[in-house]
């Protein structure tokens, strides 16, 4: 049997060898990013569009409503 280390990125879960690969990982990820605008489309109860952005403003991004995933009156979390 071998014993295998893996050292795991908290914010996206890559597997590394080393613990400076993690950490550098880590690093390359924003962390202070802020919600700055909901875009809504007629009938739909979640917005279509969702902006972001770090804390500076510099980096910014638009995500996109693929599909709803509704665990009301389902019994299900």
């Amino acid at each position: 049997m071998k014993k295998r280390m893996r050292y795991i990125c908290e914010m996206c879960g890559t597997g590394y060898s080393t613990k400076e690969e993690a950490e550098g990982c880590e690093a390359l990820h924003e962390k202070n990013v802020k919600l700055t605008k909901f875009e809504y489309v007629y009938g739909m109860v979640m917005p279509k569009y969702v902006y972001v952005e770090n804390a500076d403003g510099t980096i910014k991004a638009r995500y996109n409503l693929i599909g709803i995933m509704d665990s009301r009156n389902t019994g299900k979390n």
